[in-house]
């Protein structure tokens, strides 16, 4: 059965073969798989035998190729890229199927990646359209684009920046994902607090960092907009540091509102840039979003983040309102997998956009 034979067939062979060798109290196995491959042929002909696989193949035995590695074949990671289309994930998932059993068919012990993803767009193409197509084409090709691809993810804290882009470089294949808060934490150690204070407070209590004069709480967004500004200058270095080293990269976290503007006005260096900003438009749901992560991390004071949960939505609704006057696309992450899905939807229509305008 594991070389594609029904169970019924299967059955009978194996009857024949019991019967055949009834008599014999030891077998060696390579005279096992010749009298098998015998008994096939004489009960269901040669053309059955021949549609089999090798008798040492099983369908995950399929290896798929790219340099000098290779990995079994996974209908689950083929379905995955394509879901990047737009396309749902039954449409997917069947696509997949068919085009296993044809190389099982076919008695493909291995193949090259570029060429399942050559021949998945002819299908996409053939059952869909030619858009569909040139979309699948671009997500399974990230690494071969001219120029490298670069992602933001931006928003207030608590809006499952890091969570998502995690996931988003996994989908996407992205090797490299860096939060602005690590970027900040190496400021600190380039600069002294006297020489930029705001870095050395969170992002709510920025505006401590500033003037004696300006030192109120309701300086929060022009303390924020400071701190968010001195990062940037470590984001676009770590950008242009990516960009020469020709690796794509996603940067999340919540001091991109100022670099999102310049990348909207494209203002920032030579490679693909797909600016986008979270949201969490239910305030209820993003107070519950603190007290689940305050439960679960002891290392931090509990409720330290549901103590200045005004301070975030302040900032939360000045990041939205930012993000529309840039034409920055905002996403309302309640739902996690459905952000996640129109988020690589979204990433790769524009990037297709990009591509084609070159």
């Amino acid at each position: 059965m594991h070389r594609g034979m029904s169970f019924q067939k299967a059955f009978q062979i194996a009857e024949d073969t019991k019967l055949h060798f009834q008599n014999e109290k030891e077998i060696k196995s390579k005279l096992l798989w010749k009298t098998i491959e015998e008994l096939i042929k004489k009960r269901f002909g040669e053309k059955e035998l021949d549609s089999l696989l090798p008798e040492n193949m099983k369908p995950g035995d399929i290896r798929v190729v790219q340099g000098q590695s290779s990995v079994p074949f996974s209908k689950v990671l083929l379905t995955q890229s394509m879901t990047a289309t737009g396309l749902d994930l039954n449409q997917a998932f069947r696509i997949s199927q068919e085009f296993e059993q044809h190389l099982l068919s076919e008695k493909t012990q291995q193949i090259e990646k570029a060429e399942i993803f050559q021949q998945i767009r002819k299908i996409i193409e053939k059952q869909f359209d030619p858009y569909t197509a040139d979309l699948y084409q671009v997500a399974s090709r990230l690494d071969q684009l001219k120029r490298p691809v670069i992602i933001y993810i931006g928003g207030a804290p608590g809006t499952g920046k890091s969570v998502l882009a995690t996931s988003l470089a996994t989908r996407l294949g992205i090797n490299k994902v860096i939060s602005t808060d690590s970027i900040r934490e190496i400021m600190r150690l380039a600069f002294s607090s006297d020489l930029l204070p705001t870095l050395f407070h969170s992002t709510t209590e920025a505006w401590k960092g500033l003037p004696m004069e300006f030192q109120a709480s309701e300086q929060l967004i022009a303390g924020y907009c400071l701190q968010a500004n001195q990062v940037s200058l470590g984001v676009r270095a770590v950008v242009e540091r990516t960009v020469e080293e020709g690796q794509n990269l996603i940067v999340e976290g919540s001091h991109l509102v100022p670099f999102l503007h310049e990348v909207a006005k494209k203002n920032i260096v030579d490679a693909y840039h797909i600016p986008i900003s979270l949201s969490i438009m239910n305030e209820k749901y993003h107070r519950e979003r603190f007290s689940e992560r305050g439960s679960s991390n002891l290392r931090k004071i509990e409720n330290y983040y549901l103590k200045r949960f005004n301070e975030i939505r302040n900032i939360h609704e000045y990041t939205i309102t930012q993000c529309e006057a840039d034409e920055v696309e905002v996403f309302d992450n309640e739902d996690f997998d459905k952000t996640l899905n129109l988020m690589i939807q979204f990433s790769i229509q524009k990037l297709l956009k990009q591509v084609n305008s070159e």
